[in-house]
């Protein structure tokens, strides 16, 4: 299944799975509190829970929300806990200065071909299951067509992975446009579906409110939309996954 999904790689860039933190950041240790310590509850929960961090409007890739998303990532591989994640990039514009709607399409094939790529690589060397993931994952070709069977693929994946696993997604709010957030919606309700004897722990970084996780339950999310960003806040460093 490795060998299969290489040709995956040709369609996201290999920097969207990781962010390299740098340790000087001058907001690195003063993350509000409100986010360290909702991040402690989430990451401390015995049970698979989806958390929702929606950050403010416009916010930079260097925002609070973000520098958390990449941290978290940074200290889950760090303690060899399986961990897949993606960070969405701003998308090419065309020539006129707008975002076309194969922009949103190119970066939502790039996110799920990356995450399937991520999850192939975590499966273990022997299952029972009839289905043909080979035969899948070949006609996996970055077209549009192929979404609904990689978010079927995506679901299948899940089933095999370690019994505790991290998915972190940053920047989901650059694909919540017409085209896209029909299978956004889809792909939260993927995550959120309950395995037995596993353990998933999504998180979802947004600049803003986005429509495709609407339905989201309110204990789901965390508005940061209105958090001081000036004042003190706690060091990422105290989080543990202990």
């Amino acid at each position: 299944m490795e060998f299969q999904s290489r040709h995956l790689k040709r369609f996201f860039d290999a920097d969207n799975a990781s962010v390299e933190l740098e340790p000087r950041h001058p907001r690195f240790n003063f993350i509000p509190v409100k986010i360290v310590a909702r991040l402690q509850r989430w990451i401390s929960a015995p049970e698979s829970q989806l958390l929702w961090v929606m950050g403010r409007p416009f916010s930079s890739k260097t925002s609070d929300e973000s520098i958390a998303a990449a941290y978290i990532t940074t200290l889950i591989q760090s303690a060899e806990i399986s961990c897949i994640s993606f960070f969405c990039q701003q998308h090419e514009t065309s020539n006129n200065g707008i975002n076309n709607d194969n922009s949103h399409d190119s970066l939502l094939i790039s996110l799920l071909y990356s995450l399937t790529r991520q999850l192939t690589l975590l499966v273990p060397e022997s299952f029972n299951n009839t289905y043909d993931y080979h035969a899948v994952l070949t006609e996996l070709d970055g077209t549009q067509k192929t979404i609904h069977s990689t978010l079927d693929l995506i679901r299948r994946l899940l089933g095999l992975a370690p019994n505790l696993l991290f998915c972190v997604i940053d920047g989901l709010h650059l694909l919540d446009r017409p085209s896209t957030t029909l299978y956004i919606k889809e792909l939260l309700e993927v995550l959120q579906i309950r395995q037995e004897s596993k353990v998933l722990k999504a998180l979802i970084v947004t600049s803003g409110f986005i429509t495709s996780a609407a339905r989201l339950d309110a204990t789901a999310r965390l508005d940061c939309s209105r958090t001081p960003r000036r004042k003190p806040g706690r060091s990422l460093q105290g989080l543990n996954i202990a």
